[in-house]
């Protein structure tokens, strides 16, 4: 029988206004799984219920919308099940998986390091008040390689993972819910900025010790602004919501979003013709920066 056909997924965190590092993600993770005939699904990572808002949640289908980029399902939302987490979470802790742990973060970011086997928590961290509980993920060797589509080979440099948060305060936390969520919806690839690349290594442990299976990776480079900076949300990046107030079309954008991947000279485009010459081994090494080609009219259009 031929293998079933790939199933990708962007998962955003509707903090903000979609921007153009987010938008570039989207469109070469939609890129990847359609090549290949497969699926592309979404999901809202909005377990932060103080910044994650349901109009940016909106605004972000909005956008992916204009860019000409369709999903299969409806989208999902982590904020609705809490209760796979607890499950998933029960059952690492039946397999002495985790550990409880009361250190603030600022002692945990100054415990010392001593071997590959010794934990982050601080060892002086007996309940209190106004201290918070955590369940703590015990990552022990040997820590797991993986070869991702765009980076190569990549294998855990010292230090090693350290030890991460499941849940606290209630609270359930991104590595937890990204694995859980990802064996859920059956992705079998995942394309993600390169600074998720170090949280691969924890998320494969996780994966093993519940028995799931592991996603192929693709680490693509991150969009910078015309200083070198990765673009951000609290760092006041253009939003694709200012571009189409500005009149920016969508097929413009999408060109210029190819430009910067090395697909084309940045002439309007439906996504759906960047297929032919999307290669993931091209993005290796590339450093897509605003402020460059045709995205210096990012800046003028429509003023």
């Amino acid at each position: 029988m031929p293998p079933p056909p790939p199933v990708g997924r962007f998962a955003p965190s509707p903090t903000g206004p979609m921007h153009l590092g987010n938008a570039f993600v989207a469109l070469l993770s939609w890129l990847w799984a359609k090549q290949q005939h497969g699926y592309w699904l979404v999901r809202m990572e909005d377990l932060d219920t103080q910044r994650c808002k349901p109009e940016y949640a909106r605004l972000l289908l909005e956008d992916l919308r204009f860019l000409g980029l369709s999903w299969e399902a409806q989208p999902l939302l982590q904020s609705q099940r809490h209760r796979l987490y607890a499950q998933a979470v029960a059952r690492l802790q039946a397999a002495g998986h985790c550990f409880e742990c009361h250190c603030s973060r600022k002692e945990i970011a100054l415990a010392p390091h001593v071997d590959e086997t010794s934990p982050s928590c601080t060892g002086r961290c007996s309940p209190g008040k106004g201290r918070p509980t955590s369940l703590r993920f015990r990552c022990r060797p040997p820590y797991p390689s993986f070869e991702d589509a765009v980076l190569g080979l990549q294998t855990p440099h010292p230090p090693p993972p350290r030890d991460f948060v499941l849940c606290r305060e209630g609270q359930y936390s991104y590595m937890l819910a990204v694995v859980i969520d990802d064996a859920a919806q059956g992705i079998s690839q995942v394309l993600r900025g390169a600074d998720l690349a170090g949280a691969t290594f924890c998320q494969i442990q996780l994966q093993r010790a519940l028995g799931l299976s592991t996603p192929a990776y693709a680490h693509v480079p991150c969009v910078e602004d015309s200083l070198g900076r990765r673009l951000a949300k609290r760092g006041g990046a253009l939003s694709i919501a200012a571009l189409r107030e500005r009149g920016m079309t969508g097929p413009q954008l999408v060109g210029l979003l190819a430009q910067l991947a090395g697909m084309g000279e940045g002439h309007p485009t439906p996504p759906e013709a960047l297929l032919p010459y999307f290669c993931l081994a091209k993005l290796r090494g590339l450093r897509p920066q605003l402020g460059e080609g045709g995205f210096n009219t990012l800046w003028t259009h429509g003023e």
